[in-house]
């Protein structure tokens, strides 16, 4: 019935009191009301907290708040639950991703300062760790089809403006460990004009600048640039993992960034990598996607 078994214990015990065996009948069924109300009234929304059943935060508000108090520990628990029923790729997407993009909002407002986002950061490493163990059931084929080019370390990722871009790239970049590809993360201090000239690029077959928040596409922009000038072989792919299932906003990062992928998610980022590594293997000519999504040589 969707309460939860405190609220059944005091609603029988309460109504008892006030009614007595009449109160006893009705107890459950006024309760359900009380719920009812709550879930389709927004002022009453505090009493299916209260009574319901279901969690007051959802799993990515959780992990935030796991997050604030550098506790990656519970943060683990509660994500092994969640991997009992679903990938790993899956919660670094619904759940950690999506937790993330909410402290980027929390930046955004002015109300995190860059000591707790550095420890959301550290948190997110703490994550990765524990669940170093999880593989991914699509790794072992795409490992096989990898060209001995992208064995070593291939991926560039490119925090886009803070430790928080940094979190998210690291989501990426331990995803793409499962797949057989090494990437490595430098901040956005490093793409700078005046500290680009001296990064090191060897080796480097790809280059990803993540975003949580692209704002209005000029520090993007400015940075695919900089990456071309630098590296004027390699593609550049960016990821802007807060605009997921905004259309209008995926088709203007595509135009601004004039990158040569835009992707919004973690599983999709990691099916344009392996497309680029197995184009590497055939030919040096750089894949392109248009507005429409659709893979271009």
């Amino acid at each position: 019935m969707g309460l939860s078994a405190v609220a059944v214990v005091v609603a029988l015990v309460f109504w008892t009191w006030l009614w007595g065996p009449l109160g006893l009948l009705l107890s459950t069924p006024l309760t359900m009301c009380f719920v009812v109300l709550g879930r389709h009234i927004e002022s009453l929304k505090f009493l299916d907290v209260m009574l319901g059943d279901e969690p007051a935060l959802a799993m990515d508000e959780s992990l935030y708040l796991r997050m604030l108090a550098d506790d990656p520990d519970d943060a683990t628990q509660d994500a092994e639950e969640f991997l009992r029923e679903h990938s790993l790729s899956v919660y670094y997407d619904e759940v950690a991703a999506r937790a993330l993009v909410l402290a980027q909002a929390d930046v955004n407002r002015g109300v995190l300062d860059p000591l707790r986002q550095a420890r959301i950061r550290d948190a997110i490493k703490g994550l990765i760790a524990n669940l170093s163990d999880r593989g991914d059931p699509n790794a072992a084929k795409a490992l096989a089809e990898l060209p001995p080019l992208w064995r070593g370390t291939p991926v560039l990722c490119v925090a886009g403006r803070g430790p928080l871009d940094e979190a998210a790239a690291l989501l990426l970049i331990d995803m793409l460990a499962k797949y057989g590809i090494k990437a490595r993360v430098v901040s956005s201090d490093e793409t700078s004009a005046a500290q680009i000239d001296d990064m090191d690029v060897d080796g480097v077959a790809l280059a990803c600048v993540s975003y949580l928040e692209p704002g209005t596409y000029k520090n993007a922009r400015y940075q695919v640039r900089r990456l071309r000038k630098r590296m004027p072989e390699v593609p550049v792919l960016a990821i802007f993992w807060g605009i997921g299932g905004d259309t209008a906003r995926y088709l203007d990062s595509v135009e601004a960034t004039e990158s040569d992928v835009v992707t919004t998610g973690l599983k999709e980022t990691v099916h344009h990598v392996l497309a680029f590594a197995r184009q590497a293997g055939k030919t040096p000519k750089p894949i392109r996607e248009n507005a429409q999504g659709m893979l271009q040589v």
